[in-house]
């Protein structure tokens, strides 16, 4: 009988978690009396798939959204009959990716390694290594922002490699690629090479992807090309190469109208700032208000906090240009 009880009481537990973790769910013709089943999981699919999507247009307000529903996974999954207990922790740990990458997309760098941490571990208990390498590369990514590339590299060395689908080894590449660009030196054209090789493998890991025919449920982009061509111009502008980078922004802005509005700003600081490495200062400051106007719109602050940046060092070498003033007062509006 208090086995019965235990169970009807986990059931309208979670259901009335997944309502408060962002939404109606339908819910209609569940019955009480069974704790996790398949039908529960299949809620917890859906509610994971419309956070996924929403994720890729905006930052704030899905924050509390994302960390209420990351925890009730983390909870479900301990309880979890053996079943359903790998979907579940496969859920629980891209859920708390996505928590990373919005607290990160927010500009709390502590929060977003303390989720993509969490993220890590869970996809290790459910021995998903694509999941796993989903995570790590967003903790490394975290320590480049913290001005720590070395550590971002050793953290992606972390991956088994040997296991990861062609999509997991593209997405650890890219960011292998990115973080090896932040450690080249203008002397170390080793690094450079090293990095673009990345790239390359990314490219050739997405084109293998096509014909396995297996695609994780975190590919969240359509296009292969834009998405690499987004790491592409971040690693061009890391390595102060604006002629290469440019054109790679460009195609990279293109792809994510279609793909992750949400990072779309952050694609748009990053063209003001080689705009702006290749000395084309007028075009530099149109495309940072392009930035400053995106990421309000989806409340991206760390977007707003680089172009800031960029403000301060075109005051600095173009104190009296009108259109680095006009800059200024749109920050500040």
């Amino acid at each position: 009988m208090r086995t019965a009880t235990r169970a009807s009481a986990s059931r309208r537990v979670v259901l009335k978690a997944l309502a408060a973790a962002g939404g109606v769910l339908m819910i209609g013709g569940l019955e009480d009396g069974r704790a996790i089943d398949g039908e529960v999981v299949g809620l917890l699919q859906a509610r994971t798939k419309r956070l996924r999507e929403s994720s890729t247009e905006i930052v704030d307000p899905l924050i509390n959204s994302l960390e209420s529903y990351g925890e009730l996974l983390v909870r479900l999954f301990t309880e979890a009959p053996s079943t359903y207990r790998q979907e579940v922790g496969r859920l629980a740990s891209e859920v708390a990716w996505l928590a990373a990458n919005a607290h990160a997309d927010n500009g709390d760098d502590r929060l977003s390694l303390e989720w993509g941490k969490r993220a890590a571990r869970l996809a290790r208990d459910v021995r998903d290594d694509d999941l796993r390498v989903h995570a790590l590369a967003r903790v490394s990514r975290t320590y480049l922002t913290l001005k720590d590339p070395a550590r971002a590299v050793l953290t992606l060395e972390k991956a088994a490699t040997s296991r990861l689908s062609h999509y997991g080894r593209a997405r650890l590449e890219v960011h292998r690629a990115l973080a090896l660009a932040r450690t080249a030196t203008g002397s170390n054209q080793a690094t450079a090479t090293q990095s673009l090789k990345s790239l390359d493998i990314a490219r050739q890991a997405l084109a293998d992807a096509k014909t396995e025919g297996f695609r994780p449920d975190w590919v969240w982009w359509s296009d292969d090309e834009g998405f690499v061509k987004s790491w592409e111009s971040e690693v061009w502008r890391s390595l102060s190469v604006p002629e290469r980078a440019i054109p790679a922004f460009h195609a990279a802005v293109i792809a994510a109208t279609y793909d992750d509005v949400r990072e779309l700003p952050f694609l748009q600081a990053g063209l003001a700032e080689v705009m702006a490495q290749g000395g084309h200062i007028d075009a530099a400051v149109e495309e940072a208000v392009r930035a400053v106007v995106l990421a309000r719109a989806v409340n991206a602050e760390a977007a707003v906090d680089r172009v800031r940046k960029l403000g301060r060092m075109l005051v600095a070498s173009a104190p009296n240009s009108r259109y680095v003033r006009s800059l200024g007062e749109v920050l500040r509006s």
